[in-house]
């Protein structure tokens, strides 16, 4: 009898052994994936500040004919109503983990529920809004394609004068980036932004269990910032008198580094604050964790950092650095 015990116990040692290496060999996949994605999330991001920036510049009126034809860019500032950056978010890894079946420790049920969340909710948020932005896309593409001068304006960008006219004094070009801005510049980017911020929570826990199991994968920790690369972001901003938004409800703006971290913290002009944590994506651009929008540092002539720009969609606040 004992040793039919042991020879069980041995067996089932060995099942779950084996139930473990075909978990852990599918979230190395999926771990893979999830950077994958954040790196595109990012891509997609970056575009969209760029595009925002160009859109603002529409919406008010700020682009001349001469503008036109001096911007290098012409192609990428005269498209932006009618081409944009897609997420497309990769889900393949995940479904071939979420198909194994078996007993799972509480943590693998822990990475799971994560994944389910990032997958399930956050991935289906981005595909509905990249299906309103490409009929968004399509409607505006309907417009300028009943101009002589369109088809040879999509496959070159080449400079047009009738084509600069319309961009420039058409009501229905504002028209186009307004509606575009309204769906991609705001709702699809903040998709995007939910999806990489909870990726982010993902991927660190998945690191963690692959770390503790001593299973090979990927190196070192991506996503990892060091603040002190940062520092030039550090201070207190308050609001120019001129800013493009209907009503601010922030007196200050302090940006500090604290335990090993950048947060953001508004001080509210009726009292309190939300303090968010920072994502630095380069020198000049950052984003915050669950806050809308984009902000964009500004620099003087001796490259010290002056001001800051929050911009999202049509709405602009513009900041002064005061120390």
């Amino acid at each position: 009898m004992v040793g039919i015990l042991i020879a069980l116990s041995i067996n089932n040692w060995n099942e779950q052994r084996k139930e473990r290496e075909k978990f852990d060999h599918a979230v190395v996949a999926v771990e893979r994936e999830i950077v994958a994605n954040i790196v595109r999330c990012r891509e997609v991001l970056e575009h969209f500040n760029y595009t925002d920036s160009v859109a603002n510049r529409v919406i008010y009126d700020a682009l001349t004919e001469e503008d036109y034809l001096k911007e290098d860019n012409l192609k990428d500032i005269s498209q932006i109503a009618i081409w944009y950056n897609s997420p497309r978010i990769q889900n393949e890894s995940y479904l071939n983990l979420k198909q194994l079946t078996g007993n799972r420790t509480e943590i693998q049920d822990s990475i799971l529920t994560g994944l389910s969340t990032l997958y399930a909710e956050d991935k289906d948020w981005i595909d509905v809004m990249t299906d309103e932005t490409h009929n968004v896309v399509a409607r505006n593409r309907q417009i300028y394609n009943q101009f002589d001068w369109y088809e040879d304006w999509w496959l070159t960008g080449r400079k047009n004068e009738e084509m600069i006219k319309f961009l420039v004094n058409d009501h229905r070009h504002k028209a186009a980036v307004i509606d575009f801005s309204s769906i991609a510049l705001e709702n699809l980017r903040r998709m995007v932004e939910r999806f990489e911020i909870h990726a982010l929570t993902t991927y660190r826990e998945i690191y963690k269990y692959l770390e503790k199991h001593e299973v090979d994968h990927t190196d070192s920790l991506y996503f990892e910032y060091n603040p002190n690369d940062f520092r030039h972001y550090v201070g207190t901003y308050i609001e120019y008198e001129n800013s493009q938004v209907v009503d601010s409800r922030e007196d200050s703006v302090v940006i500090s580094i604290e335990e090993g971290k950048l947060y953001y913290t508004p001080y509210l002009k009726g009292g309190g604050n939300n303090r968010r944590e920072i994502i630095p994506v380069n020198k000049s651009y950052y984003r915050t964790k669950f806050g809308t929008g984009f902000y964009r540092l500004s620099f003087d002539d001796n490259d010290e950092v002056i001001g800051q720009i929050w911009s999202n969609g049509a709405q602009r606040i513009k900041e002064k650095k005061i120390r």
